[in-house]
């Protein structure tokens, strides 16, 4: 059973998922995901606009493939609702037009995956899963981010979905879908880094500036002000060196 391409995608039942270590699958499958700022700023946003019993938000992961890494650079949400009386309901027309309308905008970008904000895999995981494996591509990534706050650190993993069980049938060999295991799914988890451009580091470093501010109010600097910051860390990092090759002089006379 999978999930539906009408607006309310309707889910009573889900087969057994396991979720394998990450040990396991870097044995399994050499695939890296580098994560963008924009991408986790766009799943926090959602979070914090998310309905008032909404248990988690789920949404679109957009980016691109590269051989085996998978570079997720932006975001959207779409609305579902479930929960323990309620049966998963996917708005799968809007997520649809959402990819369309993404595309338009930014053509070198390609749906990769999916992101939910809800540290664990439940097993209405999978019906989602399958409906971004039947729109977009099979080797699309699972992406989990605790939003909750609860820790230190945002805790943020990756999987990927291998089939479990009985081959199916023989099929009709025209038919360009992936074939299907019903029985059971594994999300296997695959290792995770954040990675930025160079105009994403430079709003990174005024988000961190901002928050120090006793007002929160941060300047932009100006060419001048980028080049004095620069000279003065060319500086800084020089001093560091000369102290060390004094230090090393100084034990070499000795």
């Amino acid at each position: 059973m999978a999930a539906t391409t009408s607006s309310s995608a309707k889910v009573n039942s889900a087969p057994t998922i396991a979720t394998a270590a990450s040990n396991v699958a870097q044995s399994t499958s050499p695939m890296l995901v580098r994560l963008h700022p924009v991408a986790i700023a766009g799943i926090c946003d959602a979070y914090e606009r998310r309905k008032e019993k909404a248990t988690r938000v789920v949404g679109t992961l957009m980016g691109k493939v590269e051989g085996d890494v998978v570079e997720v650079t932006n975001c959207f949400a779409v609305p579902h609702e479930e929960g323990a009386q309620t049966p998963l309901r996917l708005d799968t027309d809007f997520a649809q037009s959402m990819m369309e309308l993404t595309k338009r905008g930014s053509p070198q970008e390609e749906v990769v995956g999916w992101f939910s904000t809800r540290p664990n895999v439940p097993e209405t995981s999978f019906y989602i899963h399958d409906f971004y494996v039947r729109f977009s591509n099979p080797n699309i990534i699972h992406l989990t981010v605790d939003c909750t706050a609860e820790v230190d650190r945002m805790p943020i993993k990756a999987y990927v979905c291998s089939p479990l069980g009985v081959p199916p049938a023989p099929r009709d060999p025209k038919d360009p879908s992936p074939p299907r295991f019903d029985q059971a799914s594994l999300f296997a988890q695959v290792p995770v880094e954040i990675f930025c451009w160079d105009a994403e580091r430079v709003g990174l470093d005024l988000i961190t500036a901002g928050r120090l501010a006793p007002d929160r109010v941060v300047n932009i600097p100006t060419d001048a002000d980028q080049v004095l910051q620069t000279a003065k860390l060319i500086d800084d990092m020089l001093e560091s060196v000369l102290s060390y090759v004094d230090k090393v002089l100084v034990r070499a006379r000795l």
